[in-house]
């Protein structure tokens, strides 16, 4: 076979295999992801698809249906049996995020999902985004190492509307320095 012959037969191969990929692949089946709202859920859609549980990966289905019109992601995994090490998945895709994909995230809540524990919550606090409107780590079981790190996160970040972390082992001290955030803070609500 000749060169020329041979380069148009192996181009031919690699589309059809790429396509066959694509149709089994819903990241790639849906496309480049263009919106930074887009890019965002692909990004978090593919942490969930390896944790692997049905809800995650239900979750991640709806995240990656997204479409260019969806200015804003929710990212709502309450009540998903999730654990420390899932907590720590979640935490390096947010991580990953660039800052126009961050502000594209407009919630965030891992609640009542016990298992996430102080380091789990403690990863994701500091890899929440400094902008990121609300979260919600309501019943996670959490002791004051994590509340530190979520009341340093509340602290630093640059619009907390929404920070809702009651149901915690919080202690009164630090439910306290909560509440003292949404008193410095116009427009913050505090629930701990």
């Amino acid at each position: 076979m000749d060169m020329d012959r041979r380069g148009v037969l192996l181009g031919a191969i690699a589309v059809a295999v790429s396509s066959k990929a694509a149709a089994s692949n819903p990241i790639l089946a849906a496309g480049v992801a263009k919106t930074p709202a887009q890019r965002c859920a692909r990004l978090m859609a593919s942490a969930l698809r390896s944790i692997g549980s049905d809800r995650c990966v239900a979750e991640a289905e709806r995240l990656e249906s997204l479409g260019p019109t969806h200015g804003a992601v929710a990212l709502h995994l309450r009540k998903f049996g999730l654990g420390a090490a899932d907590a720590t998945l979640i935490a390096g895709a947010l991580e990953r995020l660039t800052p126009d994909e961050a502000a594209a995230l407009s919630s965030f809540s891992i609640s009542y999902n016990a298992g996430v524990g102080d380091d789990g919550a403690a990863a994701l606090a500091k890899a929440l985004p400094a902008d990121l409107p609300e979260i919600g780590f309501v019943g996670c079981a959490l002791g004051d190492p994590a509340g530190q790190a979520l009341l340093g996160w509340a602290k630093a970040g640059d619009r907390p509307k929404m920070i809702c972390v009651e149901g915690n082992r919080f202690s009164a001290d630090l439910r306290d320095a909560f509440r003292h955030v949404a008193r410095q803070r116009s427009g913050t609500t505090v629930i701990v």
